[in-house]
């Protein structure tokens, strides 16, 4: 499945972690009275937190596009997905933090409904801004992964190269 395919994403390990905390921290929030009162101040911080975590993702989206070594970066264009491809995770993993965020600031708004609401819509209503900054912290591990992956690729093609045009120039050990 490629990672551009919705399936791939939410069949992911990361999302999965971010469905089954989201939902329990979600469950604890509508369930317990203080941390309902305290709602308003817990979604800014969450949302402040999606907002760091989108920023933080171009870290290592940086890092990776600055490590690549031209020759590297012409072998990926010649994939098919090419250098937007390489770089589609960042972009999902800062559109889920993003989300986080947005999500995070319409529930501090609405905090002040905790009292008249049913547990269930405030379970969804806490659950749904948890849910998506975990998955985007996990997939910022992923992507930091990722990076590390593609740098080690490069640095083995550069290796590769080096030793090709070694035997090209007639200094391999397999010269004649």
């Amino acid at each position: 499945m490629q990672s551009t395919k919705v399936g791939a994403l939410l069949f992911s390990w990361d999302f999965i972690t971010g469905l089954l905390v989201g939902g329990v921290l979600g469950l604890v929030v509508a369930l317990v009275p203080s941390l309902q009162a305290n709602g308003f101040t817990f979604m800014i911080t969450l949302s402040g937190i999606g907002a760091a975590v989108a920023a933080l993702v171009l870290a290592p989206m940086a890092m990776l596009l600055a490590s690549m070594s031209p020759q590297f970066h012409q072998l990926i264009e010649l994939t098919r997905s090419g250098i937007a491809g390489v770089l589609l995770p960042f972009k999902q993993v800062a559109v889920i933090a993003v989300g986080a965020c947005v999500t995070g600031l319409v529930v501090s708004v609405l905090a002040p409904l905790y009292k008249t609401t049913q547990w269930w819509a405030i379970w969804i209503a806490a659950s749904v801004p948890i849910i998506l900054l975990i998955w985007a912290v996990a997939g910022c591990v992923q992507v930091t992964g990722f990076v590390i992956q593609m740098i080690q690729t490069d640095r083995e093609a550069q290796k590769d190269l080096a030793r090709l045009d070694d035997a090209k120039q007639g200094k391999g050990s397999h010269a004649a």
